[in-house]
C-alpha cells in the first residue's frame, strides 16, 4: 500500500479549510462539551456517586455520534453536492489516501471533544489509558460509519434522513435498553458499540481493570474492523458508479 504524504496533506488542508467555513460543524463539535458542563452541575445524592459516570458517558456518546459520525457524513455529502468528491475519486490519490485524509480531521475533532467533555465534567476516571483506548477505538468506528452515511447520501440534506435515525439508535439505545420490554430489540441494542462503551466506562469508574473491560473492547474492536472494511467497499463502489 503506497502513501503519498503530499496528496494526504493536501486533502487534510482542504478539510480544515472547509471545517472553518462551516458553522454547523462547529456547533456539532461544541454541543457535547456544553452538555458535559451542564450535567456536571447536577447534584448527585449521597450513596449514588457510582451512577455519576452517566453524566460524562452521555456527552461522550454524543461526541461519538454527532462529532464523529454526523460531522464526517455532512462533510462528505457536502463534497458530493459540489462534485469535488468525484474529482477526488478520479484523481491519482488512492482509496486509502482519500479516506484517511478525509477522516483525520473528524477523528482529531472527536477526540478533542471527548477530552473537553472529560475536562469540564470534573470527574476522575479510573485506568485512564483504558478509557482513552476505548475512546480511540470508538471514534474510528463512528468516523467510518459517518463516511458510509456520507457516501450513500445523495445530498447534504439527505444525511439527516439517512443518518439521524441510525445515530439516534446508537446514542439513545444504551439509555433506553434497560427500560424496554422487547427482547429482540434489547438483544440488538446490547450488541451496539455504544452499549459496550457505556458498560466498559461504568466498570472503569468503579475501579475495574483490563480484565473487566476486555470483552467490551473486543466488541468495539470488531465494530471498528467491520466499519472500516464497509467504508472502503462503499467508497470503491461509489468510485466506479
Amino acid at each position: 500500500m503506497t502513501l503519498s504524504w503530499k496528496r494526504l496533506s493536501a486533502i487534510m488542508q482542504k478539510e480544515w479549510k472547509d471545517f472553518l467555513r462551516n458553522a454547523q460543524v462547529l456547533v456539532m463539535v461544541l454541543m457535547p462539551v456544553i452538555f458535559a458542563f451542564v450535567f456536571s452541575k447536577i447534584p448527585v445524592d449521597a450513596g449514588e456517586e457510582g451512577e455519576a459516570y452517566i453524566f460524562l458517558v452521555m456527552p461522550v456518546l454524543m461526541a461519538l455520534t454527532m462529532t464523529g459520525a454526523f460531522v464526517q457524513a455532512m462533510m462528505i455529502a457536502e463534497e458530493k453536492e459540489k462534485n469535488t468528491l468525484r474529482v477526488l475519486m478520479l484523481s491519482p490519490a488512492t482509496s486509502f489516501e482519500v479516506l484517511l485524509g478525509k477522516s483525520v480531521l473528524s477523528f482529531a475533532l472527536t477526540l478533542l471533544t471527548i477530552g473537553g467533555c472529560v475536562a469540564v465534567s470534573g470527574q476522575t476516571i479510573g485506568a485512564p489509558l483504558l478509557f482513552i483506548t476505548m475512546s480511540i477505538l470508538s471514534v474510528i468506528v463512528f468516523v467510518a460509519l459517518g463516511t458510509v452515511i456520507g457516501l450513500i447520501s445523495k445530498s447534504l440534506q439527505d444525511t439527516s434522513i439517512t443518518g439521524l435515525p441510525i445515530m439516534f439508535l446508537f446514542l439513545m439505545g444504551p439509555i433506553f435498553s434497560p427500560m424496554l420490554n422487547i427482547d429482540w430489540l434489547t438483544t440488538v441494542l446490547n450488541i451496539f458499540p455504544t452499549q459496550h462503551f457505556m458498560n466498559g466506562s461504568e466498570q472503569l469508574f468503579q475501579g475495574g481493570s483490563f480484565n473487566d473491560v476486555k470483552a467490551h473492547m473486543l466488541n468495539i474492536g470488531i465494530w471498528m474492523v467491520g466499519a472500516v472494511i464497509v467504508s472502503f467497499l462503499v467508497y470503491r463502489k461509489k468510485r466506479f458508479d
